[in-house]
């Protein structure tokens, strides 16, 4: 075909439209090889709240377990992501699974909104804060004017209990650090971030039946290009008494 005579032109606009049908075919494929796999075995959903380290069970599951593994951080049917959203179809399906294994951690409130903070600084300022200039005392201010604080202080309630109906306070949590509770077709494990890896590895192990089970070395704030900075945040930035004991009164902080 010659452009000049009026036809090359329109080729790109063809291929655009040839490629549709080719993305529709791989997303049914994809879809249809996932719902399969999800009806194998029982599957496996790691959900909590972000910046509690769960890619460092989430990502070792996904080579050592048998069934699907699914990590999210919302359940809401308008917000989720494919996986997650085949996974709640098929938990509230006409035939739904005979279990569902739900992984979640708890971590100290005030350390996972700083770590949460920095993650979405972006959102919060008018620069990166790997661009330098960004003063302690103008992020402290950001972080208490700005940041939801109330986040992981509520999330059991408004992700757990309203979607799985389990009520995690219903019961004293255990000195050990991990718990598990179970309703109907859910069997949920919950545990504390800042117990050992080792004894971690194990109690998730234990929960999914695979032996020689090892969590991963989770990133860390550090490593980011604000590493730096957030370390500084952490160690030289103080808060008054009545912010902590916001935290340290809410039935989250002295539940777990």
């Amino acid at each position: 075909m010659n452009a000049h005579h009026g036809v090359g032109p329109i080729w790109p606009a063809v291929l655009q439209k040839m490629s549709y049908p080719y993305h529709l075919y791989r997303l049914i494929k994809w879809k249809l090889g996932f719902c399969r796999r999800l009806r194998r075995h029982p599957p496996v959903f790691v959900f909590q709240m972000g910046k509690v380290s769960s890619r460092s069970i989430f990502e070792p599951l996904q080579k050592t377990y048998h069934g699907e593994v699914v990590h999210d951080h919302i359940f809401e049917t308008d917000r989720m992501q494919g996986e997650t959203r085949e996974l709640r179809a098929y938990l509230h399906s006409s035939n739904p699974p005979e279990k569902l294994f739900v992984i979640s951690l708890v971590r100290e409130p005030i350390a996972r909104n700083i770590s949460t903070f920095f993650a979405n600084h972006e959102s919060y300022m008018d620069k990166a804060c790997g661009q330098g200039g960004v003063k302690l005392d103008e992020l402290k201010a950001m972080f208490l004017t700005k940041f939801p604080h109330e986040q992981p202080l509520t999330w059991f309630d408004e992700r757990i209990k309203r979607y799985f109906d389990i009520d995690v306070y219903a019961t004293p949590f255990p000195d050990c650090g991990y718990a598990e509770y179970s309703r109907g077709n859910i069997a949920l494990l919950v545990v504390r971030l800042e117990l050992d890896d080792q004894l971690k590895s194990a109690v998730v192990g234990r929960f999914l039946d695979i032996p020689g089970f090892h969590v991963a070395r989770a990133n860390t704030t550090e490593e980011t290009r604000c590493g730096a900075l957030y370390s500084a945040f952490r160690k030289e930035v103080r808060f008054t008494p009545a912010f902590v004991d916001t935290f340290c009164n809410s039935k989250y902080f002295r539940h777990f």
